[in-house]
This record gives C-alpha cells, structure tokens and sequence, in this order.
C-alpha cells in the first residue's frame, strides 16, 4: 500500500509513456512513476490517495489526438 498523486487531469490527451501519476510510500523515500499504457483521453483516475496493490488508477479511453 502507499498512496498517489494524480499528475494529468481528467480530461487530458495522454501519450503512451507519459507520467500519469506517482505512487509513493508514508515516508515519502520511494516513488514509482505510473506511465500511460496506451494513447488516449484519461476519463477516470482514484479518488482517494490511499493505493493498494491491483488498484486501478486511471482509465484511458483509447483515442487519437485531433
């Protein structure tokens, strides 16, 4: 468990690869970066900072940019 921070908003283009949200433990000494899978529009992310392992933390709506 730990807790995260979103990075992009809802709503926001996202490429693949792109830091979607960091995920960091109570002391703060450990940070994993949460990269986008795919290309899309981020339609969904956590609404409580606190993550255990398996959470889904964004949902990306596969999509091209405009």
């Amino acid at each position: 468990s730990g807790f995260c921070r979103m990075r992009r908003p809802l709503g926001s283009y996202v490429e693949k690869g792109e830091e979607v949200a960091v995920l960091f433990d109570a002391l703060g000494r450990h940070e994993t970066v949460v990269p986008a899978k795919i290309s899309g529009l981020l339609i969904g992310s956590l609404s409580t900072a606190l993550v255990n392992r398996g959470d889904a933390i964004a949902h990306i709506a596969e999509c091209k940019r405009r």
